[in-house]
């Protein structure tokens, strides 16, 4: 089995700091073209995907992984700003949507699930 990778599509790096505590390859796709290169069929993979300004660019990104792969976790974080576009997220294929005042912490949880990785608190029993 190949190396799980997680794909953090991203301006600001916040979110690559809070998950790169996870195990796999962290990678930081800088536009959609680079980011559909870097999936590969077969690989656990998950895409967060950080919600701005190009609103238009990012659902389109979305739409595309979710149609051209399928089996890639898609994780969907933004701003309270970006709820209107919450529900679209869903129908293009998120696998979670995640909206401050959410906290952030449930990113960590919900990539490792969707990694298929053992749960905090499994660890603890």
């Amino acid at each position: 089995m190949r190396t799980s990778q997680l794909l953090i599509h991203e301006s600001d790096g916040r979110l690559s700091a809070l998950l790169e505590g996870l195990p796999g390859l962290l990678r930081h796709p800088r536009s959609a073209a680079e980011c559909l290169e870097m999936l590969r069929p077969g690989d656990a993979s998950v895409l967060v995907l950080k919600l701005g300004t190009n609103l238009e660019q990012e659902l389109a990104l979305l739409a595309a992984v979710a149609h051209l792969h399928p089996d890639v976790g898609i994780v969907v974080v933004g701003e309270a700003v970006h709820s209107p576009v919450a529900g679209l997220a869903w129908d293009l294929g998120a696998d979670y949507v995640l909206l401050l005042p959410q906290p952030r912490d449930l990113i960590v949880e919900t990539v490792a699930g969707l990694l298929r990785l053992p749960s905090r608190e499994n660890d603890a029993s």
